[in-house]
Order: structure tokens, then sequence, then C-alpha cells
């Protein structure tokens, strides 16, 4: 559940080009240790998201990183992993 989760929304993140910024958004991920789909779920889930939109990962609780899944990435998008959360 947790790469699904987290595929979903960094699909839709990166690589994304082409829009002006003066429209984009930036929407808010909380990632849980428990949540109402299960443990270790990232809420909201799913984020439809436009070019230059971005996504900002919230260590709500410890324990939890985000990172691109490799054979989801789209072509010429970068691949990140950031650190396990320690709060």
């Amino acid at each position: 559940m947790e790469k699904v989760a987290c595929a979903a929304v960094l699909v839709g993140v990166v690589g994304l080009t082409g829009a002006s910024a003066t429209w984009a958004e930036d929407y808010e991920v909380e990632m849980l240790n428990r949540g109402a789909e299960g443990a270790r779920v990232f809420e909201p889930a799913f984020i439809e998201l436009q070019p230059d939109d971005t996504v900002t990962f919230l260590p709500t609780n410890p324990s939890h990183n985000a990172e691109t899944i490799s054979s989801m990435l789209p072509e010429g998008a970068e691949p990140f992993r950031g650190a396990p959360t320690r709060r």
C-alpha cells in the first residue's frame, strides 16, 4: 500500500513542465504511521497535479520517507529519496 500511495502522488509530481508558475499549487501530504487506509500511509493517497504544482510531504509521524519508484518515473524526471523522519 505504501509504495502504491507514494507512486500515485509522485507520478504526478516528477517531470511536469510547461505551465506558468503563477497558477501552481502546493499540496501537503501527511506521512502517517496509521491512517484511514491502514498502516504506513500517505494522506491524501492520491492527488491530481498540474504542471508546476508541488507536493510537500509532512513528517506527521516518525520513520517515514518519500522517494521515487524507478519503474514509475516519467522519462527525463529526476529521482529522489528523502531521509526517514525522526520526530
